[in-house]
């Protein structure tokens, strides 16, 4: 039985299948990373600043808690543009993490937190902890793909936009601007 198990994990390494859960990976040697790792200040409430852009982003993917410097919970999903658009009425109603006036980041905006040097997921996960390899709705409509409404999303597995049935299972990560403080 030994040399069996041998022998089959042998050809899973000659042909490349790893025994292993999947990891990120990161090849900053070979793709230019895209974010600065010093642009981002993470905060012991759940929110992750990004200087480059003036935006201040949920640490977690909704559904998640930010504890003990890692996101818990279990995901949930927005199975249509319209419940996620919902969901962040629900999140500022109850002050989400102090905050009442989190939206969905357009498509630019959560572009900007893609590593395209790193995949599965393409993003810091340093700072943005936890992020699964998934689907994000972003508040940028498509129309012209299809009659049915449409919006575009991000892949957060390789970092690729494109426009996405309304009827999918897409997560939220929510984004609010900074404001000056008056003196």
């Amino acid at each position: 039985m030994k040399s069996k198990l041998t022998v089959a994990a042998s050809i899973l390494c000659l042909v490349g299948i790893s025994t292993q859960t999947y990891a990120q990976t990161c090849k900053p040697d070979i793709i230019a990373p895209t974010t600065n790792i010093e642009q981002f200040t993470v905060h012991k409430d759940g929110t992750v600043t990004d200087a480059a852009t003036g935006l201040m982003w949920t640490t977690c993917t909704m559904g998640q808690r930010y504890s003990a410097d890692n996101c818990i919970g279990t995901l949930k999903s927005f199975p249509t543009w319209s419940d996620a658009l919902l969901a962040v009425d629900d999140a500022n109603s109850s002050n989400l993490l102090g905050y009442s006036d989190w939206r969905l980041p357009n498509i630019k905006e959560l572009g900007s937190i893609v590593e395209r040097s790193c995949s599965a997921p393409a993003i810091r996960l340093e700072v943005f902890k936890s992020t699964p390899k998934v689907l994000y709705w972003s508040n940028t409509p498509d129309s012209k793909v299809n009659p049915q409404l449409k919006a575009r999303v991000i892949d957060f597995n390789e970092g690729t936009e494109f426009a996405s049935l309304a009827q999918s299972n897409i997560y939220l990560r929510l984004v609010r601007d900074l404001k000056e403080k008056s003196n």
